[in-house]
């Protein structure tokens, strides 16, 4: 998008919450819009940021995390382990997010896309226990 490289992480998030207020025009204050542990939040917010570059149709990885219905089919029909809703740290989702491998670390060091903070860690494990609202 921009000629000098891509967005990092804290315009993208900026550009999504301006997006999510409407686009105003003029001089706004933008605020970050703090992600929820619901799909449609950590779409916005932590997987469109950090995932979507790969998890999105047309990437290399087999299930998109900007379709809800294709995260629900892969998990249940190729990886029964992505979550636990019981023990969601346990998750292989999880998993991979803290991960010191570097194939198996979710975003991967070579994507150039820094990792989940802890506080995005834990939104998402909450997610999960929450049974992926």
């Amino acid at each position: 998008m921009p000629k000098d490289g891509p967005l990092n992480n804290e315009l993208k998030q900026k550009l999504f919450s301006w997006i999510a207020i409407g686009a105003p025009r003029g001089d706004v204050v933008i605020e970050p819009i703090k992600p929820e542990p619901t799909f449609n939040s950590l779409e916005k917010t932590i997987f469109a940021t950090k995932c979507i570059r790969c998890h999105s149709e047309g990437g290399p990885s087999p299930f998109y995390l900007n379709d809800r219905q294709n995260l629900m089919v892969y998990a249940s029909v190729f990886n029964p382990f992505l979550f636990d809703f019981e023990f969601p740290e346990e998750s292989d989702f999880v998993k991979r997010l803290v991960s010191d491998d570097p194939i198996e670390q979710m975003p991967p060091e070579r994507s150039g896309i820094s990792p989940l903070t802890k506080e995005e860690r834990e939104i998402i494990i909450e997610w999960i226990s929450k049974g992926l609202p």
